[in-house]
């Protein structure tokens, strides 16, 4: 996401037959915001480059609604949507977010369970990948179970350990991310998603907004 600043735009912002039409609106509005969309946007219909214009239009009287004083000289808020919701052959790419399966022992130590984590939850719990990858080998005519990261610490290398039996590790993945109804998340820039993806354009806009004191902000 692009902060305010100089911003080419497209089709009749700058087409010089459409002139006409740009003079019309900046007679009759304010223009808040130019928003350049991802090229992807609407795929796969069209990878044509298209910006959003968003405009108030001029009032200063308050009982026609928010008002919106005439100006010769203002700022306008402009940004470009970087991260694409689409990918090349139009289909809607969406939120991943990483995650480590993980065969648990119940608590008698006998049936094992498959437990999936987020990655931040497993390396709360386990510290490392290391220290959930568990080895079977043979010591002294004895069966031994022992994490890799506990070999690592008695036997220097995994290599010092006699023939290995078994080995459960655990496994890094992706998994879609869910919003609070369930649907899955499509990727994207415009805005903060029930707290799942980062502050965005429409989030800037409102910061903009705050600091020019435009009338539906204050």
């Amino acid at each position: 996401m692009d902060s305010p600043a100089p911003h080419p735009l497209q089709g009749r912002f700058n087409n010089a037959t459409d002139k006409r039409v740009r003079r019309y609106i900046a007679e009759n509005c304010r223009i808040l915001a130019v928003v350049g969309l991802h090229p992807n946007t609407f795929k796969p219909h069209t990878g044509t480059k298209t910006s959003v214009l968003f405009v108030q239009k001029w009032n200063e009287d308050p009982q026609a609604g928010p008002l919106c004083p005439r100006s010769e000289d203002y700022n306008i808020f402009f940004a470009t949507q970087k991260l694409a919701s689409k990918d090349n052959s139009g289909d809607k790419i969406y939120l991943t977010k990483p995650v480590v399966s993980v065969f648990e022992e119940d608590a008698t130590g006998g049936k094992h369970t498959l437990v999936k984590y987020d990655r931040e939850d497993f390396l709360k719990k386990y510290g490392s990948l290391k220290a959930a990858t568990i080895y079977e080998f043979q010591e002294g005519g004895k069966r031994v179970r022992m994490s890799l990261e506990r070999i690592e610490e008695l036997y220097g290398d995994l290599k010092n350990v006699d023939k290995s039996l078994n080995m459960v590790m655990p496994l890094e993945s992706k998994a879609l991310v869910h919003d609070t109804h369930g649907h899955w998340v499509v990727q994207h820039d415009l805005f903060n998603h029930d707290g799942l993806t980062q502050d965005g354009i429409a989030e800037a806009f409102a910061e903009f907004a705050k600091k020019e004191r435009l009338s539906f902000f204050v």
